[in-house]
């Protein structure tokens, strides 16, 4: 009996252990940054956790001041790991922390809580293991290769949206999520592997991508002992990474296989998928990537490959769905150019304002977030940060300030023309990151949404007036709330 109850009491002793650690830990800090300008919201990072879009828009308008001016940087509170939260929006500031990656790395309670869903591949490593696999991914990327790939890309585009319903209401985060996995196993596996199943690979993943947000709360508050409480969702989300590693494992091995049974040199091949390239890479000191090596790589990919595209065609389509005007000059320029056939390799370049759109998409609406660990005191400008806080580089409000944009609330593609990109401050705006850790896969990326938009626009007009009044969110808005209606175009 007693054993009973101290099997039930430890979980809770446990957290309320971790959470009185975590409170002191915040308090012992604090005054180390009573210099800088505070938010209104000392909860903000709770609020952009728990408060829903309501709460993150409201947010949103507290890190700008009436002018619409983003504050260059704001003390916000606590982080969830117990360190301070700080927000930053500034060119300057964000410059800095980006081409000093080493003196700025990724914030470790921020990133490798996503291990359990992504693996511990390229997006959470660091040091000379992050360059080791940049090294042997960066081939598949090159112009060249990503025009062989794109073929794949608008043939799948093509006979995914040609088969949607005229007059039906969809529900863009399923719809885009669902078309730009099979474009991410794609990239990952190549076109036609032999004994893929792509439609099971996709329903595996989504289930682990459809993983409890406890399990990423408890993982950023509890660290890593949440592993060895017995919380459901850790359990759940256990027993989903091992179905996807062990589905891996498998294709992996077959892979290899079949590379042992080629008969030209493999450097004289031309190899374009993820998978190809990490089994032929050798590191410096001979050796090769393990399964697991690559099995983290193939989770990261499919997540990174199909994630930001299908986030930013549902933010495209929600504005081309209420900017008619938009809609039409977007129908224009793809009706001209492809005439009716999918994407060939020497459009893509052609579609200026199709891209012009995607960008101003991702500008309203960045898909990715930037945290960023000061490891020592240090002076940027005016400002001074002391070491030892979470560094959120808040992407909305710097793409949203008045003082680089003009009407900024507006979804305005043309301010992506070619001359106005060439007077922009630099570092204004960055959807994809930059410096040493920019995105590898961000022209495949922007490829993928050109490609997906440019064919929605080709078979259909576009109603999003159904879907309600976003306003501006936090930088991981999602777009769980968009609904569009479909028409049939011819």
């Amino acid at each position: 009996m007693i054993w009973a109850i101290l099997v039930i009491s430890m979980p809770v002793v446990v957290l309320f252990a971790r959470l009185l650690y975590l409170v002191l830990l915040y308090l012992s800090q604090r005054s180390k940054y009573d210099h800088l300008q505070q938010a209104e919201s000392m909860d903000w990072v709770f609020k952009v956790m728990f408060g829903g879009d309501s709460a993150q828009g409201d947010l949103f308008h507290e890190s700008r001041d009436q002018d619409g001016r983003a504050y260059p940087l704001l003390n916000c509170g606590p982080n969830l790991d117990g360190h301070q939260f700080l927000i930053a929006q500034d060119p300057e500031i964000v410059r800095e922390v980006l081409v000093n990656a080493k003196d700025f790395p990724r914030y470790p309670a921020s990133y490798w809580p996503l291990q359990g869903v992504i693996g511990d591949g390229i997006y959470t490593k660091e040091g000379k293991e992050f360059h080791t696999r940049r090294k042997a991914m960066q081939p598949l990327f090159h112009r060249e290769n990503l025009l062989s790939i794109l073929k794949n890309t608008a043939n799948t585009s093509y006979e995914f949206i040609s088969n949607l319903e005229d007059g039906k209401l969809y529900h863009a985060t399923p719809i885009f999520r669902e078309m730009q996995i099979y474009n991410a196993i794609n990239l990952v596996f190549g076109q036609n592997p032999k004994q893929l199943d792509k439609k099971l690979v996709a329903e595996t993943y989504i289930k682990m991508l459809l993983a409890p947000s406890n399990y990423l709360t408890g993982q950023q508050i509890l660290g890593k002992i949440n592993h060895y409480l017995p919380f459901p969702w850790s359990r759940s989300v256990k027993t989903r990474s091992d179905a996807l590693y062990n589905l891996f494992d498998d294709l992996i091995n077959q892979r290899r296989k079949e590379l042992s049974e080629i008969d030209e040199p493999y450097e004289n091949q031309n190899y374009e998928d993820l998978l190809t390239s990490l089994l032929l890479f050798q590191r410096d000191d001979g050796t090769n990537f393990t399964n697991s090596d690559i099995i983290n790589e193939m989770r990261t990919f499919c997540l990174a490959g199909h994630s930001s595209a299908a986030k930013t065609l549902g933010w495209a389509t929600y504005h081309i769905g209420r900017n008619i005007d938009i809609q039409r000059k977007l129908q224009e320029e793809v009706d001209r150019i492809l005439k009716g056939r999918p994407i060939q390799e020497d459009d893509i370049s052609l579609l200026v304002y199709t891209k012009q759109v995607v960008k101003e998409a991702l500008r309203i609406r960045p898909v990715v977030y930037l945290d960023r660990l000061v490891t020592k005191d240090t002076q940027i400008g005016d400002h001074y940060i002391p070491a030892g806080a979470c560094l959120s580089l808040y992407l909305q409000g710097l793409h949203m300030d008045s003082r680089y944009w003009e009407d900024p609330d507006t979804f305005d593609p043309e301010r992506f023309s070619v001359g106005k990109e060439q007077s922009r401050v630099p570092f204004s705006y960055i959807p994809f990151a930059g410096g040493p850790r920019g995105c590898i896969g961000k022209k495949f990326g922007m490829q993928e949404s050109i490609v997906g938009l440019a064919t929605l626009v080709q078979h259909f007009e576009v109603d999003s007036s159904s879907s309600p009044d976003i306003v501006p969110m936090d930088i991981n808005s999602s777009c769980t709330n968009i609904t569009f209606k479909l028409r049939k175009r011819f």
